[in-house]
């Protein structure tokens, strides 16, 4: 991984805060949304983390660019997947799409995951996978259940992510079992399953495919992070890429947004105090991490949040929040205007959203964010440097 300074500001001096050009919009949930898991203290700490920064809201860019509107999915108290379509002309309309089996007990938290247009892969948390299908990408269209399985049984499982191969039009599936007792060194096993077959896949990884150190100034010299390029066809592992833990630290991924070229894949590492931005792409096989953005002393901001349950941002790198576990947003801005490109400065805005848990959190276009609570949706607005 190589470092582009041509893309840090050296002399970067602060985030200023800004009171002005963010909007709010607040819709009243009918049902409650399915209140997550706790996290238990004997848990592993991937399994750990999984449960204290789940996310409750999945975007769904595909059907965002047809309908014109930012749109996402939650699962409420009921076991209904609830469709969220937010436009800024007309406001939040919610709508029942589909209603799965009530649970009496879970033994993981139910995740979703949208594989292409017009559909979504859920899982129940106990071993079972629905495949949903829209009859048509049209406001209002009917979902039904194309194909349901439970390949490994009843088991704790969590749904990491599910894409549509359009020219053999099979719909892959990659899922994570919590490993229990003394079971090897890992967290979790990593399987896959497609609609046309249901043979599995050990991932040798160890914790999450990318890990690093915690502390905001101080590295473990015993992490280790790679990142997997993995056949589905072949079923194999065709290369493992080594992060450099002492110099690297993975954040998150990029938000999944209309507005980027085919819904490439960006990362978010910290290197010495900023948030280096780069463009992942797969050329013969062989995988590539080039810098595309920085987002300036975010290293050093992300480490400060004490009560951080979601971190993202824009692909592009024009923005990155950070959702606390309680009342507060922050948004970053990753551009600049030319007069906080002579100070050095960038603008922070911060949102206050009541007294409720932050349950779900997801950047859905270039200016709009959409968090979740256990009884409102917001719709944030904020202002944008071109």
């Amino acid at each position: 991984m190589q470092v582009d300074r041509t893309l840090i500001d050296k002399d970067f001096d602060r985030y200023v805060l800004a009171t002005d050009g963010v909007t709010k919009h607040i819709t009243t949930l009918p049902t409650e949304v399915l209140i997550p898991l706790d996290a238990g203290q004997s848990m592993r700490k991937a399994q750990w983390e999984s449960r204290v920064h789940y996310n409750a809201l999945s975007a769904d860019p595909f059907l965002s660019k047809s309908f014109g509107a930012s749109v996402a999915y939650f699962v409420n108290a009921e076991y209904e997947l609830m469709q969220v379509v937010d436009r800024k002309t007309d406001g939040t309309r919610l709508e029942k799409v589909f209603s799965f089996p009530i649970l009496t007990g879970r033994q993981e938290n139910v995740t979703l995951q949208v594989a292409g247009k017009s559909l979504v892969v859920y899982c129940d948390g106990h071993g079972t996978l629905h495949f949903l299908k829209a009859e048509s990408d049209q406001l209002g269209a009917k979902w039904s259940v194309i194909y349901e399985c439970a390949p490994w049984g009843v088991m704790p499982l969590l749904l990491l992510g599910a894409s549509y191969d359009e020219l053999d039009q099979h719909i892959h599936a990659v899922v994570a079992q919590p490993l229990v007792g003394s079971e090897a060194d890992g967290s979790f096993r990593k399987e896959s399953i497609s609609s046309s077959q249901d043979r599995p896949l050990e991932v040798p990884t160890a914790e999450s495919i990318l890990s690093g150190f915690e502390e905001c100034d101080n590295g473990d010299p015993n992490a280790k992070a790679v990142l997997l390029l993995v056949s589905i066809e072949q079923k194999v592992v065709q290369e493992q890429l080594d992060i450099d833990c002492r110099n690297f630290q993975f954040l998150c991924p990029s938000a999944g947004v209309d507005s980027a070229s085919d819904f490439s894949s960006t990362l978010l590492f910290r290197n010495d105090v900023h948030g280096l931005i780069y463009e992942l792409s797969v050329a013969v096989a062989r995988l590539k991490l080039r810098q595309s953005a920085t987002l300036p002393a975010f290293g050093f901001v992300q480490a400060s949040k004490q009560e951080k349950k979601f971190m993202t941002f824009h692909p592009l790198g024009s923005l990155a929040c950070i959702g606390e576990f309680e009342r507060l947003l922050f948004v970053y801005q990753g551009r600049s205007s030319p007069e906080e490109l002579k100070s050095h400065t960038r603008k922070q805005h911060v949102v206050e959203l009541g007294n409720q848990q932050l349950l779900g959190l997801r950047i859905v276009n270039d200016d709009t964010i959409l968090v979740l609570t256990s009884t409102e949706l917001y719709s944030i607005g904020v202002p944008v440097q071109p």
